[in-house]
């Protein structure tokens, strides 16, 4: 705010200046030059800090560092105009027009590359870079590290690479943070071999890692389910020194989340707190996924019950991997108290909760239960899945409500979900436990109308097939069935699994063939 201050009052006039507070208006200088100068208002008297710096905007003295402001932002302007098709000749032109003027200053082509990273465009980057060698100024270490950084931001692991094996041709040193940039390049580019021999490069050549070097070598790994290399590098930390943070923690647990290494998981928990590391939501989902790999629900509320008592906050997924775990083992009573938590405590449910509510539901034959959380699902808005619908059939099906698993059936086709083997499996079966063989062999030809092969039609039907062996009513219902080719790999199919019957099936042939 004093700089404000004195610059306003060299201006001389049409000034309107307080120390906590500054209002400026257009300032007109010695040559008859407006400028404009915006400061936010400042909290804390006069001798108060402004919270923010000022700049000036539009045409300024010459040769004072404004110019340049409005140079640099005129190129990474006219740059982003060319497009992701821009080619290297326009971006010189580009360069040249801006930058060139004032004889290439490296601080403005640093500048340039930094708003460059930050918007993600590592192609112009580069550009900017060949710029600098052919107009014979000095690329230095900070341009090819905002550079690497405009390669890291926009997941362009192969420049930031290339870049670095420039870097060393040029006898430029590589420092911790441009590595660090080019590993998390690889890292969001699910090329974690790549991060890990640049990680041991580092190594080699005596360049510094820290946490963040760290960070982004393990969760490469831990994004392509390499999570014993994640451990590996987990381990080598201590050793070296090297602190582990949030970040460090939360990326190895979610390597042991995925194989369902619960176990390990717990172990690095405990150490994470015995470390005094602060634990937050994904420290916990982490854990509680990689108990819900394994079954163990109990451990999973545990968890979900200790996050409570230290005010970690519980978020959908959270509460959705617990209602999975609960799922698997068919623990309906406890997935119904978590979805009332949830309601109480305004966690956002969705369509992973519910399908996760219906399947534990499903696992005990309660398919009222089921059939109530499929109403809640349509009146809270939320859209129901062919996995929903799926788990509420079998529902029907454990205890053979066969009528309302058509019915659900048929409201999958009004609704334009996709129902695919596993939904026509579960309608069928209902059906069969109840010997209702026309609705069985309609569904298989709705089946085979939907463009299903027939070999897949059988196999759906094989478990039916052992049903419908030595009855009656297998005979009087094959005219239901219209396709032909579908009988014909059926029976095929009943004649391998039940050679017993062979007299039967093949009377059932001939007239269903006929």
């Amino acid at each position: 705010a004093r700089t404000a201050a004195r610059t306003l009052r060299t201006s001389g006039r049409g000034v309107v200046c307080r120390l906590e507070a500054c209002t400026l208006r257009r300032v007109p200088d010695q040559n008859g030059s407006v400028r404009q100068l915006s400061v936010l208002q400042t909290v804390g008297g006069s001798r108060g800090i402004a919270q923010r710096r000022f700049s000036f905007a539009g045409s300024s003295t010459r040769g004072g560092r404004e110019e340049v402001d409005s140079l640099e932002e005129r190129a990474f302007r006219e740059l982003r105009s060319l497009g992701p098709t821009a080619q290297q000749l326009a971006a010189e032109d580009v360069l040249q027009r801006t930058l060139g003027v004032r004889g290439g200053d490296p601080r403005s082509a640093t500048v340039v590359l930094g708003k460059l990273a930050r918007a993600r465009q590592s192609k112009l980057a580069c550009m900017v870079l060949t710029w600098l060698h052919n107009s014979s100024l000095q690329a230095n270490t900070f341009h090819y590290g905002a550079a690497v950084s405009a390669c890291e931001k926009g997941s362009d692991w192969r420049r930031a690479l290339d870049l670095l094996r420039e870097m060393q041709r040029l006898g430029l040193q590589c420092n911790t943070i441009t590595c660090s940039s080019a590993i998390s390049a690889c890292e969001k580019g699910g090329e974690w071999v790549k991060a890990l021999q640049l990680l041991r490069w580092m190594t080699e050549s005596s360049i510094q890692r820290n946490t963040i070097t760290f960070n982004a070598a393990i969760s490469a790994c831990e994004k392509q389910g390499a999570w014993t290399h994640a451990l590996h590098l987990f381990s080598t930390m201590a050793p070296i020194r090297v602190k582990a943070d949030t970040i460090t923690y939360n990326a190895t647990l979610s390597a042991c989340g995925k194989p369902g290494e619960w176990i390990k998981a717990f172990h690095i928990l405990d150490e994470m707190k015995q470390n005094m590391v602060e634990v937050d939501t994904i420290t916990y989902n982490a854990v509680i996924g990689a108990c819900e790999k394994r079954g163990e629900w109990v451990l999973a509320l545990r968890l979900l019950s200790t996050m409570s008592k230290e005010s970690v906050q519980v978020d959908t997924m959270t509460c959705n991997t617990t209602l999975s775990a609960c799922g698997k083992f068919g623990a309906w009573a406890t997935a119904l108290q978590i979805l009332s938590q949830m309601i109480d405590s305004r966690v956002q449910a969705d369509t992973i909760t519910c399908n996760a509510m219906i399947t534990a539901c499903e696992k005990r034959g309660e398919w009222i239960k089921a059939f109530e959380i499929l109403g809640w699902l349509t009146g809270s808005g939320i859209e129901a899945d062919h996995i929903t619908y799926n788990a509420a059939i079998s529902a029907c099906e454990s205890r053979g409500e066969w009528a309302r698993g058509i019915g659900l059936l048929a409201g999958m086709s009004r609704s334009s979900l996709q129902v695919d083997g596993m939904t026509y499996n579960a309608a069928v079966t209902a059906c069969a436990k109840d010997s209702q063989w026309m609705q069985v062999f309609a569904l298989l030809d709705l089946m085979a109308r939907g463009g299903d092969r027939p070999s897949l039609i059988a196999h759906q039907a094989s478990a039916v097939v052992g049903r419908i062996a030595g009855q009656a009513a297998f005979m009087s219902c094959s005219e239901a069935f219209v396709r032909r080719d579908v009988w014909r790999e059926l029976v095929g199919q009943a004649h391998r699994l039940y050679p017993s019957q062979a007299r039967s099936w093949a009377l059932v042939s001939s007239r269903a063939l006929w």
